[in-house]
């Protein structure tokens, strides 16, 4: 045990190969470069407004592990603090990934740091500020899962279950990175000179049934958390159905998780794919890796290896849905925050390219191949990286104005409020349809795709006006909802014009009724 003593650990960390090192630096330098702005501002989104001080849905969503986070992090939407807790995670996160991809060039360690920090995906994470550093604990967790499967001990693998099942308690959207990686894991052993397709198979039920164990676990778990409760599971986004099984549905979601993945550069409203750089290059990295994956499996039948190279195909074809098995997971809309494991496309490109270039360097014209496919696949990953994190800015200058622009708008409207004749400070306010846009608001962005990405879409009225006003404009007086109102409050709305016309704002039964655009 003296090993694990305080003197020993800092020797160990030291002997970690150069590219766990580059990963973990690869997230810090990346995810300053494209978040930097956002942890040293504070850019509320609508839920953000409405759960600063809190960690949002938690028992009806099935997320009884978020409270748990919110002990330790104080349940704060602190940018700062929440932006590099959650980079450090992701940071050794991508130590862990790395190890499972068994990639050895520190270049290509970077560049999967680097793709794990700019992701679209991050920067949703961040605009929900409030939960970014519990969605990365999840992350995590998910991640060394895996890693412990590849121990090949089934205590461990034990272990593993229990990582599965408290990171699905967290946020469920996850649960696809493990499956992914180990995929993957199982691809590149089936493709080697030496694999061996009965012993590759047997490691792969063990693990497939640690990951539905970790599922099972975490779905009997969650039943009897809901028990202790007392609470029901939500029917947003189809939280309810969560564990069913719809047979008629599996087609269509095995067709949504190939198109995914293969016709990425296709979904704009997840953020992936927002201009023609990231759609030239989202192809590119797709074709380089599917032909990096054939050559593999054609070279074990050219070897004369046909159980190990139908064993790398069946595997070559299960990774795309393992990426997108929240496709499979969630009968309704797929959010960014869900589709995170398709980072696994350009990170599962670096690793295959790294595998390519430790193999011995051929002569003549398959050296040249060697070289030029190599600097491709890097060049791609590399501006990828680049190109996203130029994402991640632009969507935080949108949050800027977007703020600004509300600020601006509703301190004239609780000034109008206050000069209503007769208003007191105990006077009740009722905001009538304030959750629909002011049509005379000249809007700052005309980027539709970036509502997925950080929630713009609605940039000056939102469902959280009532907790903005407290919070930011110090305006908190008695709110009166549209259903609460008396027939002569309802009459007097027929009559009255939407904001900011005159009249729009008038005093009525000892309410201030504030008409918005219905």
């Amino acid at each position: 045990m003296e090993q694990w003593m305080p003197a020993q650990v800092l020797g160990r960390l030291r002997r970690l190969p150069r590219s766990q090192w580059y990963a973990f630096f690869g997230v810090w330098v990346a995810g300053l470069f494209a978040h930097g702005y956002m942890l040293a501002n504070k850019l509320p989104n609508h839920d953000d407004i409405h759960s600063m001080f809190g960690k949002g849905a938690i028992y009806e969503s099935g997320r009884w592990g978020l409270p748990i986070i919110g002990k330790l992090d104080g349940s704060y939407s602190m940018p700062w603090m929440l932006g590099l807790f959650t980079l450090f995670l992701l940071a050794v996160t991508a130590m862990l990934m790395v190890d499972i991809l068994q990639i050895r060039s520190p270049l290509f360690g970077a560049l999967t740091g680097g793709t794990l920090a700019v992701f679209p995906t991050l920067a949703s994470f961040f605009s929900y500020m409030f939960t970014s550093d519990a969605y990365a604990v999840s992350v995590l967790l998910t991640v060394l899962a895996a890693w412990l499967c590849c121990r090949k001990r089934r205590g461990w693998m034990l272990l593993a279950v229990v990582c599965l099942a408290a990171s699905l308690s967290i946020y469920q959207a996850f649960f696809g990175f493990a499956a992914s990686l180990l995929v993957y894991r199982l691809y590149a052993a089936s493709i080697r000179e030496e694999a061996d397709a009965k012993k590759l198979l047997i490691d792969g039920i063990w693990q497939a049934g640690t990951l539905a164990a970790g599922m099972a676990a975490y779905l009997l778990a969650n039943q009897r958390v809901l028990a202790w409760r007392g609470a029901t599971m939500t029917g947003y986004m189809h939280l309810d159905q969560m564990g069913q099984i719809h047979p008629s549905l599996i087609p269509g979601q095995l067709r949504d998780a190939y198109r995914m993945f293969f016709l990425c550069w296709q979904t704009d409203g997840l953020g992936m794919a927002v201009n023609q750089p990231l759609r030239v290059l989202l192809r590119l990295c797709v074709l380089l890796l599917t032909l990096l994956v054939l050559w593999g499996i054609l070279r074990q039948f050219l070897r004369r290896k046909p159980w190990e190279g139908a064993l790398a195909l069946l595997l070559a074809g299960m990774f795309p849905v393992a990426v997108n098995l929240i496709y499979l997971m969630n009968p309704a809309k797929v959010h960014t925050l869900m589709i995170y494991p398709m980072c696994m496309l350009p990170v599962s490109l670096a690793a295959r390219c790294d595998a390519w270039c430790g193999e011995p360097l051929p002569k003549g014209r398959a050296a040249l191949v060697r070289v030029a496919g190599s600097w491709a696949a890097v060049a791609c990953v590399a501006l990828l990286i680049l190109r996203y994190g130029m994402l991640d800015n632009k969507a935080y200058l949108l949050m800027q104005l977007s703020h600004n622009q509300r600020l601006s708008y509703w301190t004239t409207v609780v000034t109008q409020i206050k000069s209503t004749p007769g208003y007191t400070p105990e006077t009740p306010v009722a905001l009538i349809d304030d959750v629909n846009t002011d049509p005379t608001v000249t809007e700052n962005y005309t980027f539709a795709e970036m509502d997925a990405l950080v929630g713009v879409g609605v940039p000056i009225s939102v469902f959280s006006n009532e907790p903005f006003l407290s919070r930011y404009l110090g305006f908190s007086p008695p709110f009166v909802h549209e259903g609460d109102l008396t027939e002569a409050q309802n009459a007097a709305l027929q009559q009255m014009p939407d904001y900011p016309a005159d009249g729009s704002i008038q005093l009525v039964d000892g309410v201030v009724l504030v008409r918005f655009c219905g």
